[in-house]
């Protein structure tokens, strides 16, 4: 894992009361992991979504990618870095 980034309205500042909480897990390599896992935690769902660096660079060469998830990215709030 090289870090965990909190994503979506929360990272915003504009999470209401049904807002989901996300949560993306950078690693250095694709695990064995599905792409997302979702639990309840608190009465909240939280989303954590793994992504390695391989797939990080996609987003960057291929037009679908990127404006699927840099945008997010903009918002993002480092929670902690491992590497």
């Amino acid at each position: 894992m090289l870090a965990i980034v909190l994503m979506g309205s929360y990272a915003r500042g504009d999470a209401r009361r049904y807002c989901d909480i996300d949560i993306v897990c950078f690693q250095d390599r694709v695990l064995q992991e599905p792409s997302a896992l979702i639990e309840i935690i608190d009465g909240k769902y939280l989303v954590r979504s793994f992504f390695s660096t391989e797939e990080v660079q996609d987003w960057f060469v291929q037009p679908e990618k990127a404006v699927q998830y840099i945008c997010g990215l903009r918002f993002g709030q480092l929670i902690v870095t491992l590497a």
